[in-house]
């Protein structure tokens, strides 16, 4: 908490003789830090219940938003019900990562529904909403606009491939809308980087970018569209380590 307060620059919490109470500033964190818990929970769970619980060492691989963003809490919850458990974790191309399931390399893999493929298991853990964001001095961070104001600014997006990527060219597709520039970055984290430099706008996982938000370095826009999810789990190939 102390660390997260540094960080944001603003107590989180009043701390008196008569017990600890949350500032305003940590009021308004706490309902995303109770979605953030209960995610790792969950995918903790996910992960106990997809390898088997007597592991000595757990070797985990995925792509770099859900390595990045999803995985470190359930870490810690793994951690915190296995203290012996060595965890390797390896951001990769998620092809990379299926292939290295298969044969063995890894244990599971952190993936969408959407690129899992059917001869594999898939535990749900969660469904992600996908967000446009932009810099918060960006026209479109204020109010509310159709799906038709993306076609007057840049779109910052990911490679071809990457889940965010395919859902957002499959919406413009349907809408018929072609931003006037794209702007290719391989990481996600570059994504909002480039974004945050003003440079266009993006469709993210809105779990890569909650804390952003949440200190202003991005701003959401508002759409009045239905943008899509991503649902995003453990794979793992069913068999149990021999």
């Amino acid at each position: 908490v102390a660390a997260l307060e540094r960080r944001l620059g603003t107590p989180l919490l009043e701390r008196s003789r008569s017990g600890v109470q949350p500032t305003a500033a940590g009021g308004a964190l706490l309902p995303s830090a109770r979605r953030i818990l209960a995610t790792a929970e969950q995918a903790g769970r996910s992960v106990i219940a997809a390898v088997a619980d007597s592991y000595d060492h757990l070797t985990v691989a995925g792509g770099e938003g859900l390595v990045v963003y999803a995985l470190p809490p359930a870490i810690a919850v793994l951690t915190a019900r296995r203290p012996t458990l060595e965890i390797t974790v390896a951001s990769v191309d998620v092809d990379q990562a299926l292939r290295s399931l298969r044969e063995g390399q890894v244990d599971c893999v952190l993936a969408t529904r959407e690129v899992t493929p059917s001869d594999l298991e898939f535990h749900p853990v969660q469904t992600d909403p996908l967000i446009v964001v932009a810099h918060p001095d960006h026209p479109l961070s204020v109010g509310r606009h159709p799906l038709s104001a993306l076609a007057d600014v840049p779109l910052v997006t990911r490679e071809a491939g990457r889940a965010d990527r395919i859902a957002i060219d499959a919406l413009l597709r349907e809408a018929q809308v072609e931003p006037p520039r794209r702007i290719v970055v391989a990481s996600l984290e570059g994504v909002k980087q480039t974004v945050m430099s003003g440079l266009g706008v993006a469709l993210v996982p809105a779990l890569a970018v909650a804390g952003d938000l949440e200190r202003g370095s991005l701003a959401l826009v508002g759409l009045r569209a239905d943008l899509p999810t991503v649902e995003w789990g453990v794979v793992t190939t069913g068999r149990e380590r021999s």
